[in-house]
């Protein structure tokens, strides 16, 4: 079976970033993330690394290498680990950047999309925002990496797994995605699994065992 490599996309604060983190914290995935492969660039550049430059990068990125920057960076990050290490990606912000690794066949690609409801995704700028005084971007829409509508759709068509994060904190999230990926027992393991509801009843509980 050849590695796996896992993308994640999403709207800033959807929980991509954490997702990566417990990934490689619960099963061994390397993170790659774009976010420092462009401070990366713009240190040797001599060029400002705050988050609304490093969006503009990013851009220019896009359109000098055709949206192949960050497959490139992942393949270069390759070289120096083991075949076998499974790798993740933390953020991937537009369809021409998927469409690259959807051509991949050295690893088994699988797309998790994260979202949430917009309200929500304001409020969590917002916190994170006040722990951190030197955030350029001053609201959420220039925050947001993702500019154009369509990519969320074509994120919405092509993922694997798509998550809610309004309705899920991280652990969760990380279970359902750990599921997908066939990291647990697999189906002829025999195994006992326990449902504890707890609330008051009328959960779901049925739902689940069903």
């Amino acid at each position: 079976m050849t590695a796996q490599i896992v993308l994640i996309t999403g709207r800033t604060c959807t929980g991509k970033t954490n997702l990566g983190k417990l990934l490689r914290d619960s099963f061994g995935y390397s993170v790659i993330s774009t976010g420092r492969i462009l401070a990366d660039v713009a240190k040797e550049q001599n060029q400002p690394v705050d988050r609304l430059s490093l969006q503009t990068l990013g851009d220019e990125r896009d359109h000098q290498t055709g949206y192949k920057w960050v497959f490139d960076a992942v393949q270069q990050q390759e070289t120096q680990m083991s075949p076998d290490t499974p790798i993740v990606v933390d953020n991937i912000r537009n369809a021409g950047q998927l469409e690259h690794f959807r051509k991949y066949r050295l690893r088994t690609v699988f797309h998790v999309h994260l979202y949430a409801r917009s309200t929500e995704l304001e409020e969590r700028f917002c916190r994170k925002k006040a722990k951190r005084p030197g955030e350029a971007a001053a609201i959420y829409t220039q925050a947001d990496l993702i500019k154009n509508e369509s990519d969320i759709d074509s994120f919405k068509k092509d993922a694997d797994v798509r998550i809610n994060t309004s309705r899920t904190d991280s652990m969760d999230t990380l279970v359902r995605v750990a599921a997908r990926l066939g990291l647990y027992s697999p189906p002829d393991f025999r195994c006992v699994d326990v449902l504890v509801g707890g609330q008051f009843g009328s959960e779901g509980k049925g739902h689940i065992a069903a």
